[in-house]
């Protein structure tokens, strides 16, 4: 299994934007998922000692993973860990809006193609 602990990357507090308007962190965190995303191992991301983590953060570093993976993709290779009840409602808000997004556009591009 791949571990991600996400304190030992950005810190205990994951809600700061940069000049850019980026989250701090969450591109970071997204971009290790994919680099093991086609292992053959899963990928446990570790929330534990995290003090503040905006929904922002977890859309950059989680929920965009949802535009590109359906949920079952997700639910297969990632394993979640050492989370509150505030995050794990977050991740799962995040996951949904993401995922239903997805699919929007699928349809709309699929209409747009019929045509």
């Amino acid at each position: 299994m791949k571990e991600i602990n996400i304190k030992d990357i950005v810190g205990e507090h994951c809600s700061e934007r940069n000049s850019n308007g980026n989250i701090i962190g969450g591109k970071e965190i997204r971009q290790m998922i994919e680099s093991f995303w086609n292992s053959e191992q899963k990928i446990s991301i570790s929330f534990k000692n995290i003090k503040t983590i905006t929904p922002s953060f977890i859309d950059e570093a989680i929920g965009k993973l949802a535009l590109k993976y359906d949920f079952s993709e997700l639910q297969s290779k990632l394993e979640f860990k050492n989370y509150t009840e505030l995050i794990k409602a977050r991740i799962n808000k995040v996951i949904f809006l993401r995922n239903s997004q997805r699919k929007n556009n699928n349809t709309s591009s699929k209409i747009a193609s019929s045509q």
